[in-house]
């Protein structure tokens, strides 16, 4: 999306560049619900990282080395510290975490890679400015969160690891682009991109180089979507996975230095799916998208680049999961293997993986009832 800019009058092109402009009136709502969702997940090095709220808003951290058996489990923050679903990304030889915490700040984590124990903290900005789960992204030492701020805005904050200052950017400038969820944001290219749910069920893209100015943010108005979407990059492109007004799954996508979108739908809304996650699996050549149903269904979906095929498979049946799930590719010892992590119905800490692929997907229960939120 390197291509030639509109300032904060939002255009976007979709399909074959047909414009849309927004200017309905609607409810500024500063509640998410769904921002009390979900854990997070990454791969580090050889090991699998997982971040999720727990009992009495506590934050929890597990992990586990590819090819061992069990997980261990840390402590990140105690008892009412965590009011949101974490973004977890690896900084160096550290992992951060970024959560929304309490009364309404924004609080970073981080702690040197897995088996220390000992967890930091910085506030990033006090009481009253955050409404939403946060997301985090870190490109060359440069540390980049995105989360809603008073009034459904949507504020960026950035910093350089290491230097305890944050610089703080009002990503829509105060104009009349609301964020109705948790943004979701990428780092790549020396490029910021963040996909938000606007108002009135809208799907919105903003970009800007890293660390550049407040004013060099620019936005699209790219298609439609009723959940948090998932933003995740290829090294030509910008992924993106929502759902649709029909419980449909979408998938939209750009390629660097474009203003095209496409728009594919991933899966029709019958049943009705209510969040997704989406990763790119290098190895397969391929978008990978995790989606929860309406009845509390797993499914996976997948799509070699250029195809618009996609195929589907169900991970786990209905009753199984209750919040959103995050998915991560994991190829490890010449494994191509697939990552789902959600929450069950009971607070139960669930794993899915397989073998990309394969269609044979193995369950695992990494904490029992209780232990997540």
């Amino acid at each position: 999306m390197r291509g030639i800019r509109s300032r904060r009058w939002l255009a976007g092109v979709l399909g074959a560049a047909a414009a849309m402009v927004l200017t309905a009136a609607f409810t500024v709502t500063p509640a998410l619900a769904e921002d009390f969702a979900g854990p997070a997940m990454l791969v580090n090095g050889n090991d699998v990282d997982i971040a999720v709220p727990g009992p009495n808003n506590s934050l929890e951290f597990y992990y586990q080395q590819n090819g061992v058996a069990g997980w261990n489990t840390e402590q990140v923050a105690g008892a009412e510290t965590t009011f949101s679903a974490p973004s977890m990304a690896v900084d160096g030889d550290y992992v951060d975490i970024a959560v929304e915490g309490p009364d309404d700040s924004l609080v970073l984590y981080y702690s040197a890679l897995n088996g220390t124990g000992t967890w930091h903290s910085d506030q990033v900005t006090g009481p009253g400015t955050t409404f939403s789960a946060p997301s985090i992204a870190i490109s060359g030492g440069n540390v980049e969160i995105v989360a809603n701020g008073p009034g459904n805005s949507l504020y960026a904050y950035y910093t350089t690891s290491g230097s305890g200052t944050w610089t703080v950017e009002d990503v829509t400038n105060g104009g009349f682009i609301y964020s109705m969820s948790a943004p979701s944001m990428v780092i790549s290219g020396g490029w910021v991109s963040i996909a938000m749910e606007g108002q009135e069920d809208t799907l919105y893209y903003w970009s800007q180089p890293v660390g550049g100015p407040s004013s060099s943010w620019d936005g699209w108005l790219i298609g439609t979507a009723t959940s948090a979407p998932s933003i995740a990059a290829t090294g030509n492109a910008i992924n993106v996975s929502t759902t649709g007004a029909n419980g449909e799954v979408l998938f939209y996508w750009v390629y660097d230095g474009s203003v095209l979108w496409h728009t594919e739908t991933v899966a029709a809304g019958s049943p009705a799916y209510t969040a997704t996650s989406i990763a790119v699996d290098s190895s397969a050549n391929s978008a990978i998208i995790a989606a929860t149903g309406l009845a509390g269904n797993l499914e996976f979906f997948s799509a070699v680049y250029g195809t618009g095929s996609w195929h589907s498979q169900g991970v786990s049946g209905p009753g199984s999961v209750s919040l959103a799930p995050v998915i991560y590719a994991d190829s490890f010892d010449g494994y191509n293997g697939v990552n789902i992590c959600a929450v069950g119905p009971q607070g139960q800490l669930l794993s899915d993986y397989s073998a990309f692929g394969s269609g044979t997907w193995y369950s695992e229960t990494i904490a029992g009832p209780g232990s997540s939120t």
